[in-house]
């Protein structure tokens, strides 16, 4: 916009107009930018960083790694500290926290509508992740937790990490260790899946319409749930389970050890199926909360249809506002704490 006289005309950068010769108010003519409409920036609905996991196949609008590398590197979508061997969650946690944060902000990783971390907790980065992330609501944590096949020092790292997840009111789903050993994927070629397979294709299947995840675990945010575990069926079948209601049913059996059904405060199922079996789930999912979970306070079920090649997937989420699920690793977690007051929780800021 070129500077005006007060009879309006343009001129260039002049003090007195070169047509009438009136005196150029810059100040006049800057004012009128005020005008102009404002540009907001579009964030995307997702934005994703993991820890610790292959994100590979991850999608979002905003896809990020923390990781440790052979020397240190900073980039769009990867912040990497150089590799410290034997070093402990604290060891990365209290130097970097401030350099990781600022990263997060310069790539305007909050201001995307949801936010998730998809971590390995017993990494020893994931502390300095889940500190490093704003707070802030619609923030999910979607966690492997470190069980007793674990060690301790694991243990205490995972731990720490979910714990100080809920302290900032994130919404946390956590995956023991052993669901994802023994975790095995047969996809409908006949491929067998890596050992973490099972996991990443959930995942990768959730954060590709995140709506329904994000609806359900944050629903839970005003019955006081903010912890939660899930179990897993992949490329399920009728040939492999024999029925939907055995597959449904087996929901009932593959709690972890420390998680009774009356824990349970909220039962969420996700299905990817073909649109001919959404009825059936439907009822099945009914019947196993009124005959397992009676005492369940709220129970959602979402369903996104698939090709029908005769199988399935099925993503089920337990809430709890008691962390039960977290007894496996509480051991480990204290007994390094103890003995390494730097180890604690609490040290986390």
């Amino acid at each position: 916009m070129a500077p005006r006289c007060p009879n309006g005309h343009e001129g260039g950068a002049s003090l007195k107009c070169a047509k009438c010769g009136a005196q150029v108010s810059y100040r006049d003519s800057l004012s009128g930018l005020a005008n102009l409409p404002a540009v907001e920036a579009d964030f995307g609905k997702a934005s994703v960083l993991s820890v610790g996991i292959p994100s590979a196949g991850f999608t979002g609008d905003y896809s990020g790694n923390l990781g440790m590398k052979e020397g240190k590197s900073v980039s769009l979508g990867e912040f990497g500290l150089e590799t410290v061997p034997g070093a402990t969650w604290y060891d990365l946690y209290s130097p970097h926290v401030a350099e990781v944060s600022k990263w997060l902000r310069l790539i305007e990783f909050a201001k995307s509508k949801y936010k998730f971390l998809v971590m390995d907790a017993s990494n020893p980065l994931s502390v300095l992740a889940v500190a490093s992330i704003p707070r802030g609501e619609r923030t999910l944590v979607l966690a492997i937790s470190a069980d007793g096949t674990c060690t301790p020092l694991q243990q205490n790292t995972s731990y720490a990490a979910v714990i100080s997840a809920l302290r900032k009111e994130f919404q946390v789903v956590v995956f023991p260790q052993t669901y994802v050993d023994e975790g095995v994927m047969i996809d409908e070629t006949g491929t067998v899946s890596s050992k973490m397979g099972a996991f990443t294709r959930t995942v990768s299947r959730l954060l590709a319409k995140p709506d329904d995840l994000v609806d359900l675990v944050e629903g839970d945010r005003p019955f006081g749930v903010g912890l939660h575990t899930a179990s897993i069926i992949t490329t399920g079948s009728n040939g492999v389970y024999g029925s939907i209601a055995k597959a449904v049913s087996t929901r009932a059996f593959q709690l972890p050890d420390e998680v009774k059904p009356g824990d349970i405060r909220t039962l969420h199922s996700i299905v990817w199926c073909e649109g001919g079996a959404k009825a059936e789930f439907e009822r099945e999912l009914s019947e196993l909360r009124k005959k397992s979970f009676n005492g369940v306070i709220r129970s959602e079920f979402r369903f996104r249809e698939k090709a029908d090649l005769g199988s399935y997937d099925f993503f089920t989420i337990y809430g709890m506002s008691e962390p039960g699920v977290l007894q496996a690793s509480i051991k480990g977690y204290t007994d390094v704490a103890e003995k390494v007051p730097t180890l604690g929780v609490g040290r986390v800021k």
